[in-house]
């Protein structure tokens, strides 16, 4: 019976040390957030998010609305700046206790490349409508997506005959 006791115990001791390292390793910030609103827990990310250190968020105001359920976009202000951030709230025990856990993942880099990605698809509209040479997209299954100026003066079909059509017969 004592070896099956510290069987359990060695195996409970390991399914701890795992949840630990996935809290502290996940990218995504954790806190722990009582029914008053205050923080009692904040996982390594969560600090990098906020820029502040687990001593510093312990016992703060949490400052957002905390409701389970859909994520929502919010912006949190970091030295100043604001981040966007994905918040998802779940209702969880915590110490006995009824509390919160708010999962915040950092949009910035999404958004700076759905930026990029319209500039990009803007600056190539741009090129397209202005150049005298016939430029033409299609897709996979050479159905014409775009047809620009240039095209029309080279093959005399207009945008309007042309879009969605096959580009060869």
């Amino acid at each position: 019976a004592r070896a099956e006791l510290t069987r359990v115990l060695q195996l409970a001791q390991a399914r701890e040390i795992n949840l630990r390292n996935i809290i502290i390793n996940n990218p995504d910030g954790m806190l722990v957030v009582d029914v008053e609103g205050f923080v009692i827990f904040s996982n390594p990310a969560a600090h990098v998010l906020f820029s502040r250190s687990a001593d510093e968020l312990q016992r703060e105001r949490f400052g957002l609305p905390l409701m389970s359920g859909e994520a929502t976009e919010v912006e949190l202000l970091r030295n100043g700046v604001a981040v966007p951030v994905q918040l998802r709230v779940v209702d969880v025990d915590w110490e006995d206790n009824r509390a919160h856990l708010a999962i915040l993942h950092d949009l910035a880099e999404r958004k700076q490349a759905e930026a990029a990605l319209r500039a990009s698809e803007e600056q190539f509209r741009s090129i397209a409508q202005t150049a005298s040479d016939a430029i033409i997209l299609s897709d996979g299954t050479s159905t014409i997506l775009s047809w620009n100026p240039g095209a029309q003066a080279t093959f005399g079909y207009s945008k309007d005959e042309v879009l969605g059509k096959p580009l060869t017969t």
